[in-house]
Protein backbone atom coordinates (compact mmCIF):
# COMPACT_ATOMS: atom_id res chain seq x y z
CA UNK A 1 0.00 0.00 0.00
CA UNK A 2 1.81 3.09 -1.22
CA UNK A 3 1.68 6.00 1.20
CA UNK A 4 -0.50 4.15 3.71
CA UNK A 5 0.17 2.76 7.13
CA UNK A 6 1.86 -0.59 6.58
CA UNK A 7 2.36 -1.58 10.20
CA UNK A 8 1.39 -0.18 13.56
CA UNK A 9 3.91 0.19 16.35
CA UNK A 10 2.95 -1.25 19.71
CA UNK A 11 3.72 0.30 23.08
CA UNK A 12 5.89 -2.72 23.89
CA UNK A 13 7.93 -2.38 20.67
CA UNK A 14 8.43 1.36 21.21
CA UNK A 15 9.59 0.98 24.81
CA UNK A 16 11.98 -1.83 23.84
CA UNK A 17 13.46 0.28 21.05
CA UNK A 18 13.66 3.43 23.17
CA UNK A 19 15.67 1.69 25.90
CA UNK A 20 18.47 0.64 23.51
CA UNK A 21 18.24 3.12 20.62
CA UNK A 22 21.28 5.18 19.72
CA UNK A 23 21.03 8.86 18.71
CA UNK A 24 19.98 9.21 15.07
CA UNK A 25 18.20 5.86 14.87
CA UNK A 26 14.61 5.52 13.60
CA UNK A 27 11.72 3.16 14.27
CA UNK A 28 9.26 3.20 11.36
CA UNK A 29 5.49 2.89 11.66
CA UNK A 30 4.86 3.13 7.92
CA UNK A 31 3.61 5.76 5.53
CA UNK A 32 6.44 8.14 6.47
CA UNK A 33 5.67 8.18 10.21
CA UNK A 34 8.56 7.18 12.48
CA UNK A 35 10.13 7.73 15.87
CA UNK A 36 13.53 9.42 15.84
CA UNK A 37 16.02 9.31 18.70
CA UNK A 38 17.55 12.76 19.17
CA UNK A 39 21.14 13.34 20.33
CA UNK A 40 19.67 14.36 23.72
CA UNK A 41 18.09 10.89 24.05
CA UNK A 42 14.47 11.93 23.47
CA UNK A 43 12.23 9.88 21.18
CA UNK A 44 10.40 12.25 18.83
CA UNK A 45 7.65 11.57 16.29
CA UNK A 46 8.53 12.63 12.74
CA UNK A 47 6.62 12.50 9.49
CA UNK A 48 8.32 12.49 6.13
CA UNK A 49 6.21 14.12 3.42
CA UNK A 50 6.43 15.47 -0.10
CA UNK A 51 4.82 18.74 -1.21
CA UNK A 52 5.35 20.51 -4.49
CA UNK A 53 8.01 17.98 -5.49
CA UNK A 54 10.10 18.70 -2.39
CA UNK A 55 10.56 16.39 0.58
CA UNK A 56 10.19 17.66 4.10
CA UNK A 57 10.01 16.41 7.66
CA UNK A 58 7.47 17.51 10.24
CA UNK A 59 7.94 16.77 13.93
CA UNK A 60 4.65 16.92 15.85
CA UNK A 61 6.29 16.29 19.24
CA UNK A 62 8.03 13.91 21.61
CA UNK A 63 6.93 10.41 22.47
CA UNK A 64 4.70 9.71 24.42
CA UNK A 65 3.27 13.18 25.12
CA UNK A 66 2.40 14.38 21.63
CA UNK A 67 -1.19 15.60 21.25
CA UNK A 68 -0.94 15.45 17.47
CA UNK A 69 -3.24 13.08 15.61
CA UNK A 70 -3.18 12.54 11.84
CA UNK A 71 -6.27 14.17 10.31
CA UNK A 72 -6.83 11.47 7.67
CA UNK A 73 -5.05 8.55 5.97
CA UNK A 74 -4.29 10.84 3.01
CA UNK A 75 -3.28 13.82 5.15
CA UNK A 76 -0.71 15.09 2.65
CA UNK A 77 -3.08 15.28 -0.32
CA UNK A 78 -5.14 18.32 0.74
CA UNK A 79 -3.38 20.70 -1.66
CA UNK A 80 -1.31 22.56 0.93
CA UNK A 81 1.77 21.99 3.04
CA UNK A 82 0.41 20.17 6.10
CA UNK A 83 3.59 20.87 8.08
CA UNK A 84 2.50 24.51 8.22
CA UNK A 85 -0.62 23.54 10.21
CA UNK A 86 -0.14 24.20 13.93
CA UNK A 87 -1.66 21.98 16.59
CA UNK A 88 -2.98 23.47 19.80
Amino acid sequence: MAGGIEKRLTEKAIKGWRDKAEPGSKLADGGGLHLFMTPAGTATWRIKYKFGGKEGTYSPGPYPRSRWRPPAPNWNTFGHNCASIRTR
